[in-house]
């Protein structure tokens, strides 16, 4: 049986080994440094203090310097679009420059893994640590590729694994290049376009549809609603159908929404940016809202990011690059400027500041906003050549393109560009009163005379100014770093008291045990046992009833302060009960105290007085037994025949290697 046990945790231990490394060598997949020249139509989230970065085309950046068959005057670098990786995340955790960032490569499974393909979106599912998939299109232009499964994909960060998400609610249908968001657990998907590369059996693979409404997927459901009704507050023909355009969430005054601008329909067919158009969380409703100030051209395939004032009293969008569409030259133009869209003044601010740094036009990148670091990710322009900084960093306070990236920028200031047009200053404090500068024409809207009452004719809620405690919602790990900080402070002072007053307490508890034991250790003992009777040769004397002051007198003396000399016996409380009381007769035999009376020749203690000076009959080794001073029965109680001279009063229990000091209580004159 023993050898049999000795087998069994051998195999447990082989196959627990067995588990954990295939654990570890999962999550500690090998990454591999990237080094890019240049990527484009990718999708992007930031979970922490990375960025993940999926799909779409790049070229990676081959180093010549180190080829000797190359002249001096040759480029440093030329491109290769060979083995561009899948899945790809940047290190935020560490300073960089930007012509230097810390790419790495993710690997994903060849087979039984998420499809290779561009213009996908990637959503952040906060509650379970994972990243989710949606859409896109395959690079292969034959017109017959796989595109199956439709499904959305998910990334678990913990455990660094895909698997095809089960979903519920409509069938799950994928689209490539439309306007998307995510908020809390929703995903949103706005607008986009269908053909042979993202759809199974689509008939005309020269041909595309573009879809009009927005779809959402709840994260925690698993419910996907591919819902493409039309959304009349665009107008004709983009409601009809729509793509390439943003979709930035807000929170303002405590509630949520989406911002939609930019992109279009079909070639030519561009959203104007004199309006842009907000879909209330809340209430799920669209509506269209006029924009005052110079008006940026129509533009696709730009990004933008959100920064909020310290005291919540605006939100300021911040919009780069994308193409617009030449209608009279027919063609597309990559545009280089950065656009301020502020809310709730719903004024576009045109940065026009010369710049060194400042990038050529960019179209299909993503940015994100980091503190106020806004990292522009990738993107295209029309050069041959590999781009220099394929990350960029712009400060969205001093409004300035940066060569370096930092772990630990600055919190946010509105730039004066901004609050001189909107009132206010750097942290905020802009009035609402005459916001927005253009009114919305549906009386409904949640921007109507927003300074006004906070209820609309129509009964619906309206905005309430901002207070200091609106949450900004900004990534600032200043204000993180600091939090911890101060949160760990907080937390070792409070477990420093938490051991000053449990070792006070235990002191003082030992002090208090220490008086008790000093009290409750009292040894009571008798006369000696072999004291003679009294000399008028009565044996028995009757017993004389005690009076009240011969009684004090006796627990006086008994309750007399402790001798140093005393052994030291443990105090045991209540451990027994007073039931376990026994008296013992001259000749050593125990007596209960309930029955002694049984077998007694004398009368019933009730039958004749008694004398404090005849308790007990003597003195004989008492048993094993123990009790504290607060279970010994007052004298005035003892169910007993009081037949002797001598007074015993012992402990029960045993002390062990100790003596017993006797004690002499002498009788009453």
């Amino acid at each position: 049986m023993k050898s049999l046990l000795i087998l069994l945790a051998i195999c447990i231990s082989n196959v627990s080994s067995f588990s954990v490394g295939r654990l570890y060598h999962r999550r500690q997949a090998p990454s591999v440094e990237v080094a890019a020249c240049k990527f484009w139509s990718h999708a992007s989230v930031q979970y922490d203090d990375k960025i993940y970065i999926y799909g779409g085309e790049g070229e990676l950046a081959i180093d010549l310097r180190e080829d000797k068959n190359r002249s001096e005057n040759s480029n440093t670098s030329i491109s290769s679009t060979e083995n561009w990786p899948q899945f790809l995340s940047l290190d935020l955790s560490r300073n960089f420059d930007t012509d230097q960032p810390k790419l790495e490569s993710i690997p994903v499974p060849l087979r039984g893994g998420p499809p290779d393909v561009v213009n996908a979106t990637l959503w952040l599912d906060k509650i379970r640590s994972r990243i989710l998939l949606y859409g896109g299109a395959f690079l292969n232009t034959s017109g017959d590729v796989d595109t199956l499964p439709q499904a959305i994909w998910g990334y678990d960060l913990i455990q660094d694994s895909w698997s095809a998400l089960t979903t519920n609610g409509d069938t799950v249908s994928r689209a490539s290049s439309g306007a998307s968001a995510f908020v809390d657990d929703i995903g949103y998907y706005r607008g986009g376009q269908q053909d042979a590369h993202t759809t199974p059996g689509y008939p005309e693979p020269a041909e595309f549809k573009l879809l009009a409404g927005m779809r959402t997927f709840n994260m925690t459901s698993g419910k996907f609603d591919g819902d493409n009704s039309t959304i009349r507050v665009y107008g004709d023909p983009i409601s009809s159908g729509y793509r390439q355009g943003v979709l930035v969430p807000i929170k303002l005054g405590g509630r949520d929404y989406l911002i939609s601008y930019g992109g279009g329909g079909r070639r030519g067919v561009g959203l104007s940016l004199g309006n842009v158009y907000i879909y209330d969380i809340e209430r799920q409703e669209w509506f269209e809202q006029p924009v005052a100030g110079d008006t940026p051209p129509n533009a696709r395939g730009m990004c933008a990011v959100a920064a909020y004032a310290s005291d919540g009293s605006s939100v300021n969008i911040y919009t780069f690059g994308g193409i617009t569409y030449d209608n009279n030259a027919g063609r597309f133009t990559q545009s280089q400027q950065m656009w301020i869209l502020s809310i709730p003044a719903f004024q576009w601010v045109f940065v026009d500041k010369p710049d060194t740094l400042q990038p050529h036009g960019l179209q299909d990148h993503t940015c994100h906003l980091i503190g106020t670091n806004m990292l522009v990710l990738g993107g295209r322009d029309f050069s041959q050549s590999c781009d220099s900084d394929p990350i960029k960093v712009f400060n969205v306070s001093t409004l300035k393109w940066q060569s370096t990236y930092s772990t630990f920028p600055a919190g946010y200031l509105l730039p004066y560009e901004v609050f001189a047009l909107i009132g206010g200053d750097s942290t905020g404090k802009s009035p609402w009163g005459n916001k927005p500068f253009i009114a919305p024409t549906d009386t409904n809207s949640p921007f109507y005379n927003l300074g006004a009452p906070t209820v609309t004719p129509g009964g619906l809620p309206t905005l309430e100014p901002p207070t200091a405690e609106i949450s900004t919602y900004r990534s600032n790990r200043d204000g993180i770093i600091a939090g911890g900080t101060i949160g760990g402070i907080a937390f070792v002072g409070l477990l420093l008291a938490a051991i000053l007053f449990s070792r006070k307490r235990i002191k003082d508890s030992k002090s208090r045990d220490k008086g008790h034991e000093n009290f409750h250790n009292e040894v009571f003992a008798s006369v000696d046992p072999n004291t003679q009777p009294p000399a008028d040769g009565i044996a028995d004397p009757p017993p004389s009833p005690p009076s009240f002051e011969s009684t004090r007198r006796f627990w006086s003396s008994l309750r007399r302060a402790p001798s140093s000399s005393m052994p030291s016996i443990p105090r045991r409380p209540m451990e027994r009960r007073r039931d376990e009381l026994s008296m013992l007769d001259t000749t050593g035999t125990m007596i209960d105290r309930d029955s002694t009376i049984k077998d007694s020749p004398y009368s019933p203690p009730w039958e004749y007085q008694r004398d404090s000076r005849h308790v007990f009959q003597g003195l004989a080794e008492l048993p094993a037994g123990s009790m504290s001073s607060d279970e010994i029965l007052p004298i005035s109680r003892m169910d007993t025949n009081l037949t002797g001279s001598d007074i015993v009063l012992a402990e029960l229990e045993p002390r062990h290697k100790r003596r017993i000091q006797e004690i002499t209580v002498e009788p009453e004159a």
